[in-house]
């Protein structure tokens, strides 16, 4: 049964990581926001 979340999990994983590397971006950090 938590084998069909697990996919979910990584997408929302990503999209969180994603979110702050926007973030960091916009405050100009840029080396930060490539990791």
């Amino acid at each position: 049964m938590i084998r069909k979340h697990i996919p979910n999990a990584i997408t929302c994983a990503n999209l969180f990581s994603g979110c702050i590397g926007i973030v960091y971006a916009l405050k100009g950090d840029l080396e930060t926001a490539a990791y």
